[in-house]
């Protein structure tokens, strides 16, 4: 708890996360007396001690990856401080699918590590969609991503200088994915 705080803020480290939300996965919370779904995006809060919006008496039933489109690729990118810790300084998934003229038909990012929750990058659609996955396309994404996402500043390893990189990160995954 940070001093004089009312909730948690520890940074959300979980790996699986952002690439299964970037899939759009769901999940499907069951209890005694009633069921519900819910976008995975949706389970997590921004409260490190208390994270999820999952009740008491709930248990998590299945998580649903919905099938991807033909045409459809993705990357996870995992930063750590050194080799000998499984914690990220940041973390990011990005699903892409391109049609056969290559244009983009749908694309999503997903930020860990830098909050207490996976936090989706939006505003990607007007930058993105209708339009080949190019230099241009992928530094505007990467400013996106850089402008949206503010790391919390109580980890081992600077939030300015993970935010400084995040930009760089986002760049060589989409490289990767074009």
């Amino acid at each position: 708890m940070v001093p004089q705080g009312r909730r948690c803020v520890a940074a959300f480290s979980a790996d699986t996360p952002p690439a299964l939300i970037a899939s759009g996965a769901s999940v499907r919370l069951a209890s005694a007396v009633r069921e519900r779904a819910l976008a995975l995006a949706d389970l997590y809060t921004a409260d490190g001690a208390h994270n999820h919006v999952r009740r008491a008496d709930e248990v998590l039933v299945d998580v649903r990856v919905p099938a991807a489109p033909p045409r459809t690729r993705g990357v996870y990118v995992k930063v750590r401080s050194r080799a000998a810790i499984d914690f990220p300084v940041l973390s990011m998934a990005a699903v892409i699918t391109r049609g056969r003229d290559e244009a983009v038909q749908s694309i999503a990012l997903v930020v860990g590590a830098l909050g207490a929750r996976p936090r989706t990058v939006d505003g990607l659609d007007g930058i993105a969609l209708g339009r080949t996955l190019d230099r241009g396309v992928i530094a505007a994404v990467s400013e996106r991503a850089h402008a949206a996402c503010h790391p919390l500043s109580n980890l081992d390893v600077d939030a300015d200088w993970r935010r400084a990189v995040l930009p760089v990160y986002v760049r060589r995954a989409l490289e990767s994915l074009a």
